[in-house]
């Protein structure tokens, strides 16, 4: 794999979406709440039905946990065509929440600063960024050419979820995934830099117009 740092998948469930869509408008949720979704995805709970007595996979409990899991996680589900997307300044803006202060605190950060903080933002596809970043290997339930925003934040992030016992790593640069037609959290990477693994900095793909 190409990345360097960790990544995060929020693909074992559906979290708390860093881009609220409403009908008229689309708003960016608190960081609290955003640091409470990275929580939650870097610690998924398993699904017990997955698994028969006998310790040996059911296969029908499997088939059964992997559609409420479509059911349940947007980006798996077909696009709905009236759908307002999330679009770049908001996921720009939203990725810039996770930026830390280097004493690590999040609120040190004033408007000012984290607005100065450089970022860019891509629209790509799903299959795009999968080549890219894991070397083909993405989340199966979502389409290879679903409308994605990749941003890239040179803005300093500490790898929570080290080992317990060492000391927390911090980077300089991490990646977050979005879907576009949602605005939900597909995953994020600290330490991770998207252009650098080979994504093109030239957006692939051209968002609808919101009225």
């Amino acid at each position: 794999m190409k990345i360097q740092g960790t990544l995060q998948s929020t693909r074992s469930r559906r979290h708390t979406v860093a881009i609220t869509i409403a009908l008229a408008s689309i708003a960016v949720v608190s960081g609290t709440a955003i640091s409470a979704q990275i929580a939650s995805a870097a610690n998924p709970t398993p699904d017990p039905t997955a698994l028969s007595l006998t310790g040996k996979t059911d296969s029908v409990a499997v088939e059964k946990a992997h559609q409420e899991r479509v059911e349940n996680f947007p980006p798996a589900q077909p696009i709905d065509p009236t759908s307002v997307w999330a679009t770049e300044q908001q996921v720009v803006s939203a990725s810039k929440l996770l930026s830390q202060a280097p004493q690590g605190k999040m609120a040190n950060l004033t408007e000012e600063e984290r607005a100065a903080i450089p970022a860019q933002s891509v629209l790509a596809t799903y299959g795009e960024v999968t080549a890219a970043m894991f070397e083909g290997r993405g989340d199966p339930d979502i389409a290879v050419d679903r409308p994605v925003w990749v941003t890239v934040v040179h803005g300093l992030i500490r790898n929570d979820s080290a080992p317990v016992g060492t000391k927390d790593v911090v980077h300089d640069v991490y990646t977050t995934i979005y879907d576009a037609p949602t605005g939900d959290l597909i995953a994020f990477g600290t330490g991770a830099d998207a252009f650098a693994d080979g994504l093109s900095k030239t957006s692939s793909l051209t968002a609808p117009a919101s009225d």
